[in-house]
């Protein structure tokens, strides 16, 4: 759902400057820390525990490099059950 992402991440950037500003305002330091301090205090517990929340952990992901090794396995194999040695040695 693009548009409600889109509405909601203009929602959290308006109460977070927001915030942010009123934040630096009382305790004296920088807008722009207290900003960040906010969306990432926010950010952070969302993003640990939404795997809970969705009802299943998240799949890690595996590089590239190791789906290309796993595809050359697959390949070799196939050529030396057809009996085609010579494609194998040129590789």
């Amino acid at each position: 759902h693009p548009t409600s992402a889109l509405v909601l991440a203009v929602l959290l950037g308006l109460l977070y400057t927001n915030l942010g500003i009123t934040l630096a305002i009382f305790m004296g330091w920088p807008p722009s820390f207290c900003i960040a301090t906010l969306s990432f205090g926010i950010y952070l517990p969302v993003r640990l525990l939404s795997p809970l929340w969705i009802g299943r952990r998240a799949a890690p992901e595996l590089p590239s490099a190791i789906y290309s090794a796993q595809a050359d396995e697959r390949d070799a194999a196939e050529l030396r059950s057809a009996g085609q040695t010579e494609e194998l040695t040129s590789r």
